[in-house]
């Protein structure tokens, strides 16, 4: 009997372990009607599954997945621009207090110079901290 109540209290345990390394599934979706080229270098919390491509053609939609080992934060952000000078600035950012809830992402999109869209929508949120979030190139 030990054994079977030991066998499961690690297994009520483990989702609590699994929670320390938090996901975001980021996808930029080009909408224009010309590449997109990766203007400034990965600035995020922990690490992503692949680098992010330098290019993105016309209609194509890339995902890439952070993984962020940090407990009480996640987060980064990136550029993508047509190589006039128009770019868009991508971020996302969220907290928790330790051992609190996250709070909800702060996304950003903005377009400092102006001449091209930019968007930014969050696709899913669970409890235990993984989200999904589409940046658009508009």
């Amino acid at each position: 009997m030990t054994i079977v109540i030991c066998a499961a209290l690690f297994v009520a345990l483990l989702p609590a372990q699994g929670s320390v390394a938090q996901e975001i599934d980021m996808s930029v979706e080009n909408r224009r009607g010309a590449p997109v080229e990766f203007r400034a270098g990965p600035g995020f919390q922990g690490r992503l599954d692949d680098m992010m491509p330098r290019m993105i053609a016309p209609g194509e939609t890339i995902t890439r997945r952070l993984i962020a080992d940090y407990p009480n934060s996640q987060g980064g952000g990136f550029r993508y621009g047509d190589g006039a000078g128009r770019e868009c600035d991508f971020g996302v950012l969220r907290l928790r207090d330790p051992g609190g809830p996250w709070q909800m992402p702060v996304l950003r999109a903005q377009a400092p110079t102006g001449g091209i869209g930019c968007r930014a929508e969050l696709e899913g949120i669970d409890p235990g901290g993984d989200f999904g979030i589409r940046f658009i190139v508009e």
